[in-house]
């Protein structure tokens, strides 16, 4: 007979030895610069301009390894498997950009406030780049307070962008897969005529064996589900023209009786971003000449939770600490970094109903030049 009152009584002693027995890792500078090393970052080939993964684990290894790289090396990479990606592109805007404003506003004091600017009858402009990908919808534009404006990719994960193409395709075990600003797409045994497909796909079709999985982080699905999108306390300013901010984000989506039965299919988008900008002539962005973050450290026990019969639940945990300082090709100081953390994915278990994410604890720091030690504590 089935007790679900009783069990759900239970869950609080339930998870308390779960938490006891979540295996705890230590990322260190040694693990960071032995893992550029493994097999797996070569494990990969290009097809049409989209990158090939044998498996899932080579896909997220690559990407964890490019994530931790400078982007000399990203550069590197991607040239020898001949794919433009996602960060490059974005790259190359923020180049182009500081080139635009060096000649277009090299002349004028670069702490000038917008105001100032109106007053002196400038105008804020863009690179033609900018206003290209700023009207395909890669990026999209911020207009602060104040007037001045600041941008970002628009993307569902960050940390994704080294393996992505422009239009966000990837193979992973002979899957094709689109990720947009809000969705992912799927469709097994790739051919270059299915990227059309999906491109114009936004519905899961099960009659052309797509899923297509909607991502939001401020939705809200059923179960047990914690939406996080913490930036610590903001913005932490240095002066008027410098700021630094910590970015903790978990959610996800999932899709009911798809492929999957009679378990449900999940996507987890789960990541820590780090960010320095710097504002010239009106615009906020991360520039070389402003790299105050020096360390980043934290810990996270995150657990996903399933059901079967509407009742009985299992719990899968994950509990990870990570300390990176001078971080790998970039130098003792940068203006950006970002870590994709597990779970994240792709999720599904045989025979149960996925039923949410949760995260028990989570505290993120980072050690910023004059600025000191900001967080985003839970």
């Amino acid at each position: 007979m089935k007790k679900p009152n009783l069990f759900i009584v239970s869950i609080p002693i339930l998870l308390i030895l779960i938490f006891s027995s979540c295996k705890k890792k230590q990322i260190t500078l040694e693990d960071n610069i032995q893992s550029k090393n493994v097999k797996s970052i070569d494990n990969v080939i290009s097809k049409d301009g989209i990158l090939v993964f044998k498996n899932r684990n080579d896909f997220y290894v690559v990407t964890k390894i490019l994530n931790e790289s400078s982007i000399d090396f990203i550069k590197e990479w991607s040239a020898r498997h001949n794919i433009i990606s996602q960060e490059l592109i974005f790259q190359k805007i923020n180049e182009t950009e500081d080139e635009f404003d060096a000649r277009t506003y090299g002349h004028l004091d670069e702490d000038l406030s917008v105001e100032e600017l109106k007053t002196m009858g400038i105008e804020i402009k863009h690179s033609d780049m900018y206003n290209k990908y700023l009207n395909k919808g890669f990026i999209k534009e911020h207009i602060e307070k104040d007037g001045a404006i600041s941008f970002e990719p628009n993307v569902i994960n960050p940390c994704l962008m080294s393996v992505l193409n422009e239009e966000g395709f990837v193979i992973v075990d002979d899957t094709l897969y689109q990720y947009t600003s809000n969705l992912i797409k799927s469709i097994p045994v790739y051919n270059k005529s299915k990227t059309n497909l999906l491109k114009n796909t936004e519905l899961s079709d099960m009659v052309n064996n797509i899923l297509v999985i909607k991502l939001e982080r401020e939705s809200k699905l059923k179960g047990y589900t914690t939406r996080i999108t913490d930036y610590g306390e903001g913005w932490h300013k240095d002066g008027n023209n410098k700021r630094v901010k910590i970015e903790y984000v978990l959610y996800d989506g999932n899709v009911k009786g798809q492929y999957f039965e009679p378990a449900d299919f999940a996507y987890i988008v789960h990541f820590l971003e780090v960010k320095a900008q710097k504002k010239s002539w009106g615009k906020w962005k991360c520039r070389n000449n402003y790299t105050p973050i020096d360390w980043v450290s934290g810990n996270y026990t995150t657990w996903v939770i399933f059901i079967e019969d509407g009742y009985y639940y299992d719990y899968d945990c994950w509990s990870d600490s990570y300390y990176y300082d001078y971080f790998w090709g970039m130098g003792e100081w940068t203006n950006y970094v970002k870590f994709y953390l597990s779970p994240g994915g792709e999720i599904h278990k045989s025979g149960f109903e996925y039923n949410g994410i949760h995260s028990a604890t989570y505290n993120f720091s980072a050690g910023i030049y004059k600025i000191g030690t900001i967080k985003t504590p839970k």
